[in-house]
């Protein structure tokens, strides 16, 4: 009976004993533990899950050189999965050359190896699903990268800056290119985006400067603005049939690009789609087309010919000049044209503002009397411009339409006209005569800015400040 009490003795102290044992090594969740050189934090208790993170204690070295993550660690006799890197985890490990990711991790976090310069080689294994926000933004070394098929998400910036970076394969479970995943890879030279995309997000490839290539299927049906934006190698590109809008700025500053097709699916390009294509000749629009922003080519130094189908219902061109479906409306002048003097079609009412802009070859231009309408900045910038006959039918010159038409000596302002808009001759550095008639009923201030010498009608109705407000001498 005694033996009894005693056994019995023993085994509840020992039970105490185990209890409080448990107790004092037991986890919890956010719990963080060093192992070697990397920091843990624990995620879970059932299962038990761990995940990479930063360091912050200044006496603990930042990771260097090879680095493998193991799939699993051993804290207080537990054993620990490993699944993921954290965010931060490797935030500015300069010394960092390589990594090798194991295949029990599921998610890579945002910025875990943001501004790691010196970084090689990465190998991330099947079992990952998610790339979080620059990930791997700023890995100035890193040459390429295998993104394997199980990952369906790669946040925003996640290769951003990656310099050195020039291939990368992209699997078929990625649904989008989220905004800036690739801009500034300086030498990247081309992509292949896989049949799964919908969707390019803003500045995904831009000033990726090397980019030559670049293959879009017709499972993209959105490409957000300055998303090819001044890729400055690109000669050529191909946009998916399924694209409804070509968004502000896409292909801005493709200074390489020479020609542009639409396709039929186009329905709207936004302003300045095109802006600053230095090699741009020609641009084909498509019948599909309904909207035009009048900036879209604005500074294609290079474009002689703007050609649209002939069953547009919305626009139309006449020797590779733009305008609406009836021609009343003209839009745009490609800059590059050759010709010297332009005469405009009988049917033209309206010019739009910026349609004639920095067209420098343009010297005569010869506008029917069919046009009412003279739109701001028309034909501003027109170096070479000597003569322009506005007609009686004109009513209104908007502002700045004669802006830097440095070579404009003398115009004649007909009776038709009642309103001249601000600085509508700013800058014109040859202009020494303006005839106006009496019939203006307002004129702007300093509709004339920095001339050499001018000769001018005054007229009492506007005061006496008139040539204190509408000239001015520099």
């Amino acid at each position: 009976m005694k033996n009894n009490i005693s056994l019995l003795c023993i085994l509840m102290i020992s039970i105490i004993f185990a209890s409080i044992n448990n107790l004092l090594n037991a986890q919890n969740i956010g719990e963080k533990f060093d192992i070697g050189k990397l920091k843990y934090e624990i995620t879970r208790l059932n299962p038990k899950e761990v995940k990479v993170i930063r360091s912050k204690a200044k006496s603990k070295p930042k990771p260097k050189g090879n680095i493998i993550i193991p799939s699993s660690v051993n804290h207080n006799s537990v054993d620990y999965t490993v699944t993921s890197v954290g965010e931060y985890s490797f935030l500015y490990c300069d010394s960092l050359t390589s990594i090798v990711i194991p295949n029990s991790v599921t998610r890579i976090e945002k910025h875990a190896f943001f501004g790691c310069e010196s970084l090689m080689s990465v190998i991330i294994p099947n079992s990952v699903i998610s790339i979080g926000k620059s990930a791997f933004s700023a890995c100035e070394s890193l040459i390429s990268i295998n993104i394997p098929n199980s990952v369906i998400e790669i946040g925003a910036g996640a290769f951003s800056l990656c310099r050195s970076l020039t291939s990368i394969n992209l699997p078929n479970s990625v649904k989008s290119i989220k905004n800036y995943m690739f801009s500034n890879c300086d030498s990247l030279t081309s992509i292949i985006i896989p049949n799964s995309v919908k969707e390019i997000g803003y500045s995904a490839f831009q000033s990726c400067h090397s980019l030559k290539t670049v293959k879009i299927p017709n499972s993209v049906k959105v490409i957000e603005s300055h998303a090819f934006a001044n890729c400055s190698s690109l000669p050529s590109i191909n946009l998916p049939d399924s694209l409804e809008v070509i968004e502000v700025y896409t292909l801005g500053s493709c200074r390489s690009l020479t020609t542009i097709n639409i396709p039929s699916s186009v329905k709207v390009i936004e302003n300045k789609a095109f802006c600053n294509c230095d090699s741009l000749t020609t641009i084909n629009i498509s019948n599909s087309v309904e909207l035009i922003d009048n900036s879209v080519f604005k500074r294609c130094i290079s474009l002689s010919s703007i050609n649209v189908d002939s069953d547009n219902k919305n626009y139309s061109s006449q020797d590779g000049v733009l305008f609406d479906k009836e021609k009343h409306i003209l839009v745009k002048y490609p800059i590059a044209k050759p010709e010297v003097k332009y005469t405009i079609p009988q049917t033209v009412k309206k010019i739009e503002n910026n349609s004639f802009s920095s067209c420098r070859l343009l010297k005569h231009l010869v506008i029917p009397n069919s046009v009412i309408e003279i739109e701001e900045r028309a034909f501003s910038l027109c170096g070479s411009l000597i003569s322009i006959d506005i007609p009686n039918s004109v009513t209104a010159i908007g502002k700045e339409t004669f802006e830097y038409c440095g070579s404009l000596k003398s115009i004649v302002i007909p009776n038709s006209v009642t309103t001249i808009g601000e600085k509508a001759f700013q800058y014109c550095g040859s202009l020494k005569k303006v005839t106006m008639s009496n019939k203006i009923t307002t004129i702007e201030k300093k509709i004339i800015l920095q001339m050499s010498f001018i000769n001018y009608h005054k007229y009492s109705k506007f005061g006496k400040n008139y040539r204190k407000t509408c000239f001015c001498y520099l």
